[in-house]
């Protein structure tokens, strides 16, 4: 089963971080992350984008794990966790 995690301040509070990764059966290391940003229409926006990577980093979520969608169409879940 797929698992989507919504927040509005990523990581910020350390629980929710601690939370998500007890959710997952797999060691942050492990964990394949499609982060979906059409939201972030604009360069000023994009600053959020980059620091909710940097907080899956922190997590210990390696950065080539993560996969970056802009455009929801043909978008495949298969190869993720989250």
């Amino acid at each position: 089963m797929k698992k989507l995690l919504l927040t509005s301040d990523g990581f910020k509070n350390t629980k929710i971080g601690k939370e998500f990764l007890t959710s997952i059966d797999k060691i942050p290391i492990d964990v394949k992350v499609l982060f979906i940003t059409t939201a972030s229409r604009v360069e000023e926006e994009k600053f959020y984008v980059k620091e909710s990577e940097k907080e899956l980093i922190n997590l210990g979520i390696l950065k080539e794990n993560i996969s970056w969608v802009e455009n929801l169409e043909n978008v495949e879940v298969e190869n993720c966790d989250v």
